[in-house]
């Protein structure tokens, strides 16, 4: 009788936990609009799924421990397994020819920064745009980089959305969907100018090469590059020219993403910087995220990039 009791209380947790599985699975899907061809593949997606959470629930565990500084949560991204997750993150790394930036070295007097800066606040970034399934992180890292510094050279105008699909199609140093760096992305745009969205606009997949230069409407003329693991220079930066874009490490590889500001965190005291992240609005912070600042976390001023003043 003991172990009737016994069996029939570890059935009883297997099906509450199984049921609160389905009960995240449910609302999973609907938030996030997921649909499955084959039963087979709902199965599958629904098994990566309770790993995933899994996962989530332990690292929570840990931050309210006080043995974590970070919390995660059940985004889009959920039902993949990690190789799939890591594919999305494609860093090329190519072998291409000396291109024309300049490298910012620090100057051995450096001004006085702000104490925290973000430059949503002075509304000089754009929306949080998703990249979908296609690893093109790094083309809206550059052209965010690109919105931002044309507005606060051109606020008479407003923010203007510029074209990730154009570096897509027509950038053939780096490889569209399957990865990329911000070098040539600027390299690109310093030779050919700078299409609208709207002109220009996103489906996610390389196609053939629609560049209009009567449709171009800004010009760049040079970038510069920050001298790699410079996270000071890359501090004042951002503290005060305008977001800048940064490739992040993540697991061996890297992404592209936009530093749009940095502060302290009023509970724990640490320095951060505010990522903007190609991942759509219903990722992260409203489509942002903070790492810790100041011991070049994720390699973030390995690879920082940003425009001259001269866009027009």
């Amino acid at each position: 009788m003991k172990l009737l009791v016994v069996l029939s209380y570890f059935i009883c947790v297997a099906f509450a936990s199984l049921s609160q599985d389905s009960e995240k699975w449910l609302k999973f899907k609907n938030q996030h609009n997921k649909v499955y061809e084959t039963v087979y593949e709902e199965k599958l997606r629904f098994a990566i799924f309770q790993e995933n959470v899994q996962i989530i629930e332990e690292q929570n565990r840990l931050y309210e421990a006080g043995e974590a500084t970070y919390r995660m949560a059940v985004n889009k991204f959920a039902d993949l397994s990690r190789e799939e997750y890591l594919s999305i993150l494609k860093h090329q790394s190519s072998s291409r020819p000396q291109l024309k930036a300049k490298i910012h070295r620090p100057s051995l007097e450096k001004p006085d920064l702000p104490n925290a800066t973000d430059w949503r606040n002075e509304g000089a970034v754009t929306r949080v745009k998703d990249q979908g399934s296609c690893g093109s992180c790094w083309a809206f890292s550059v052209t965010g980089t690109l919105e931002s510094f044309y507005y606060l050279r051109h606020k008479e105008k407003g923010l203007v959305e510029f074209s990730e699909q154009q570096l897509l199609d027509c950038d053939l140093v780096n490889d569209a969907c399957n990865g990329g760096e911000e070098a040539p992305a600027m390299e690109y745009f310093v030779n050919y100018g700078i299409e609208r969205e709207d002109a220009y606009p996103y489906v996610g997949a390389r196609g053939t090469c629609q560049y209009n230069e009567s449709a171009v409407y800004a010009k760049l003329e040079n970038y510069i590059q920050i001298e790699p693991g410079d996270e000071e220079t890359l501090l004042t930066v951002v503290g005060f020219l305008g977001p800048t874009s940064v490739a992040l490490e993540a697991s061996g590889l890297a992404f592209y993403s936009q530093a749009v500001g940095y502060d302290v965190d009023e509970e724990t005291g640490l320095d951060y910087w505010i990522i903007k992240n190609s991942w759509g609005a219903d990722w992260g912070e409203d489509g942002y995220f903070r790492i810790r600042r100041g011991e070049n976390e994720c390699a973030i001023a390995m690879d920082s990039v940003y425009p001259s003043f001269g866009i027009e």
